[in-house]
């Protein structure tokens, strides 16, 4: 027996493989007899035969769906995590998951209870295609949308390939990006009790009691920082960042620089930077010395964004901050063959199998196999 690959079988794979099997039927049934006279036997015989396609196609068939999700964007984005509004079951949540326009498996990850799909991808400039697989009523006991998932968390710090997060009850005391520690005195989130930490695939979550959270995502520099109520937000950031950029104009720390004022981003940089990102924030950058402090008044939501260069490298972010739309097509219905069902036909001995097809009387040597290697 060939080994069969594990996890959902591909769509165009599913296809092939139901032509394959109504092939073998038909060739079972003109080599047995397109060479001789007709039988008596034969249109029962051939009637049996159509049985045993129906039985095999109800015991390995299921239905899934396939959704065109269209995501349009002016800039190119690195890693960028999208998600979109969509109510899956859970029953359906271990047979869902994203595929790009190449029918690239992407990392994915549902949300039963916010009713949300996420997943990531490199976004370029123009039309981006994906596709939203499901499987209705699936039994599969685990999915393969998750092996990808790139963070280290501790009892009270988070970590991926790019950045290292660390908290207490107020604050987040450190933030690491390149090796690079651009906390100096915390980032303050108005909270008094430590944060429930929670990975997931594509998120790791830092939730405060104070409906406060604080959210990393899988291989990118991105943080998301949302209060269920406005409030006030310090950022104490380290002297190693030697300018800062705000509406327009860039400027050296140099003691008496700052600003304040309505804007959507300032950033803070050196050969690296940080950006704080929102829409219409209340922000002022000071310049205390030892320290670039930063204030958010009133706000609810904002980003945090860690870059190599200077400012010109998170204008691509800023700009589709929170996220490029999304275009949902409709549902297109596939039938398919369910690779687990093919691997429990094949453990079953004859009396077993014949029992389950319901052809004890047939007298066929039925075989089924993955015919891919």
């Amino acid at each position: 027996m060939k080994p069969r690959r594990n996890g959902i079988t591909p769509i165009d794979w599913v296809v092939s493989f139901l032509f394959f099997i109504m092939i073998v039927f038909i060739s079972l049934y003109y080599m047995s007899y397109i060479s001789r006279s007709q039988q008596p036997y034969e249109a029962p015989l051939e009637s049996q035969l159509v049985d045993l396609s129906a039985s095999l196609e109800e015991q390995l068939a299921w239905t899934a769906y396939r959704v065109p999700l269209v995501v349009e964007s002016g800039y190119f984005l690195h890693n960028y995590p999208l998600f979109i509004d969509y109510g899956i079951n859970s029953l359906t949540k271990n047979s869902t998951y994203v595929f790009d326009e190449s029918g690239n498996v992407l990392t994915t990850e549902v949300d039963v209870n916010g009713s949300k799909v996420f997943w990531v991808s490199d976004i370029f400039e123009g039309e981006n295609r994906f596709y939203l697989f499901y499987i209705t009523d699936s039994s599969l006991n685990e999915s393969v949308n998750s092996t990808l998932c790139d963070f280290v968390a501790g009892d009270m710090a988070v970590a991926n390939t790019y950045i290292s997060v660390e908290f207490d009850n107020f604050s987040i005391t450190s933030l690491m990006f390149n090796s690079r520690e651009f906390v100096n005195g915390g980032v303050l989130l108005n909270t008094a009790n430590e944060p429930l930490i929670i990975n997931n695939p594509i998120r790791a979550t830092a939730s405060y009691p104070e409906n406060v959270s604080v959210v990393l995502f899988m291989n990118g520099s991105r943080i998301l920082v949302h209060s269920e109520s406005p409030g006030d937000f310090v950022l104490h950031l380290d002297d190693y960042l030697t300018r800062f950029y705000a509406e327009g104009s860039s400027c050296a720390f140099n003691g008496t620089n700052g600003f304040a004022g309505v804007t959507d981003f300032v950033d803070l940089y050196n050969s690296t930077g940080i950006s704080v990102i929102g829409r219409n924030l209340n922000v002022s950058v000071n310049d205390t010395g030892g320290t670039r402090d930063v204030y958010l008044f009133n706000e609810t939501d904002f980003e945090l964004y860690l870059h190599d260069g200077g400012f010109l490298n998170m204008l691509n972010e800023s700009a589709v901050h929170p996220g490029p739309d999304i275009l949902i097509g409709l549902p297109q219905k596939v039938s398919g063959i369910r690779e687990d069902r093919i691997a429990e036909l094949e453990q079953l001995y004859y009396d077993e199998l014949a029992e389950r097809l319901q052809i004890d009387d047939l007298g066929v040597l039925v075989r089924i196999e993955n015919p891919e290697s």
